[in-house]
């Protein structure tokens, strides 16, 4: 209750992932009917917290719902899971998650069908605004500055072109690269070889190499635009 309250204070817009369905199957033997039953009172539960903390414009369009997909059910230690979605374009249904624990080879077969990364990442892209929308209502709740600036208005439109506004959320060490400085670009582009103010530091810093994870792999990609989450080589004072 306490991440869902802190994210709706901050007006992100939520979806919902209901892991270990395969305990509902294993150990309480849930039959498909009762399976689905027990779903919608978490779903109904998470709605009502929706209900509770999010803002007034918000309630309503951001409940979460099994009919539109921006729910999803699975297992992320046996790596598959299902939504409105999958179950339509793949063919799986309750009982085919049921009878895949009935003999444990067929649970490989529920993850072929049913792949956990396919369903979290399709529901997520299919509900989840992309940067240029999600700023222009998150900024005025989780940024203090001046709104009606020249960089105000460059954060609120996600401008690709505007002064380069970066929060610096996370520093790693590579044992290779040295610190990596990861965070959210809000605002202008940043490329391999920019001088930029690091303004906790007080200090300026030249971008040795603009990166980008994919997964948990690093890949040098010399520049990007407001809205990505790079990973920055060559920031010490950050």
């Amino acid at each position: 209750e306490t991440v869902t309250r802190m994210s709706l204070e901050e007006r992100v817009r939520p979806v919902l992932y209901i892991n270990k369905i395969d305990r509902l199957i294993k150990e309480l033997r849930l039959t498909p009917e009762k399976m689905q039953e027990t779903l919608a009172s978490v779903v109904a539960n998470f709605n009502e917290l929706i209900d509770t903390y999010a803002e007034e414009e918000f309630k309503e369009k951001w409940k979460v719902s099994i009919q539109d997909g921006s729910v999803t059910f699975g297992s992320a230690k046996d790596r598959w899971a299902i939504n409105i979605d999958i179950m339509q374009k793949n063919g799986v249904s309750f009982k085919d998650v049921i009878d895949a624990y009935s003999d444990s080879g067929k649970v490989e077969d529920l993850v072929e069908k049913a792949p956990l990364a396919d369903a979290v990442l399709g529901m997520v892209v299919k509900h989840h605004p992309p940067p240029h929308v999600a700023q222009k209502y998150r900024v005025p709740k989780i940024w203090k500055g001046d709104l009606e600036s020249d960089i105000g208005k460059s954060i609120l439109n996600c401008d690709d072109n505007g002064p380069t506004v970066m929060m610096i959320v996370n520093m790693t060490i590579d044992p290779a690269a040295g610190p990596v400085a990861i965070g959210r670009l809000f605002s202008g582009t940043i490329k391999d070889g920019q001088t930029i103010n690091i303004i906790d530091s007080k200090r300026e810093g030249r971008v040795q190499s603009v990166n980008f994870f994919m997964s948990n792999v690093r890949e040098q990609v010399g520049q990007l635009s407001a809205g990505n989450i790079p990973a920055l080589l060559g920031l010490t004072e950050a």
